[in-house]
């Protein structure tokens, strides 16, 4: 009795101890420096703990090294008929072509965050599948459309969201973007979940 007791103590200290080594390893500061990322429409900057796995004018995908979980950035111009409409609505459209397209995925939590002192309010939605954890962020900026999905398993999720935030929070969309929304042609932004690989894009075109 007092041998099987010992054992599962034993076994609690081990898992303890494993769990433990896993946080430091993944937020330990040691050695981890600071990069940027810059385009004519945007700069961000990111600790080497990530790195760049695509990245173009309006949009930006980071990996991180250890866990393969993903931040997806995106900015697009607003779409004409989406004029007006509050934050609330334009997150409203994300969500159900979100639930509507991939049904294993469920919102569990929805709320207006802060994001950075460009983008002072941020619509957030949180789905989960089960084995992962996705957080989408939408802000205004102008008539830009700022996006950042962020996907990780479970097990990762919070440890991550710090270093998530920060790299959200450095994103800055530059004014000349800004400047240069009349003289463009105005696009509707589409997303598309990828739940094999957990990767996010914004290359699908729909009417709302």
């Amino acid at each position: 009795m007092k041998k099987s007791l010992l054992k599962k103590i034993t076994l609690v200290i081990a898992f303890i101890i494993i769990i433990v080594g896993i946080v430091i390893f993944l937020t330990s500061s040691k050695g981890i420096q600071q990069e940027e990322f810059s385009t004519n429409n945007y700069s961000v900057k990111y600790d080497t703990t990530w790195k760049i796995k695509d990245s173009s004018d309006n949009g930006i995908t980071f990996v991180h090294n250890d866990t393969q979980s993903t931040i997806d950035i995106s900015i697009a111009d607003l779409d004409s008929n989406l004029y007006g409409k509050t934050l609330k609505q334009i997150a409203q459209n994300v969500k159900n072509k979100v639930e509507k397209e991939y049904p294993d995925y469920k919102c569990i939590s929805e709320h207006i965050t802060y994001l950075n002192d460009d983008i002072s309010e941020a619509y957030q939605l949180l789905f989960e599948d089960g084995k992962r954890q996705s957080l989408i962020q939408i802000g205004m900026y102008g008539y830009k459309v700022f996006i950042s999905n962020y996907t990780s398993e479970n097990k990762y999720f919070d440890i991550l969201l710090d270093s998530v935030q920060t790299i959200n929070s450095n994103f800055k969309i530059k004014y000349e973007s800004i400047d240069m929304m009349n003289s463009r042609t105005i696009e509707e932004t589409g997303y598309t979940v990828k739940t094999d690989d957990v990767d996010y894009s914004e290359t699908e075109e729909h009417t709302y």
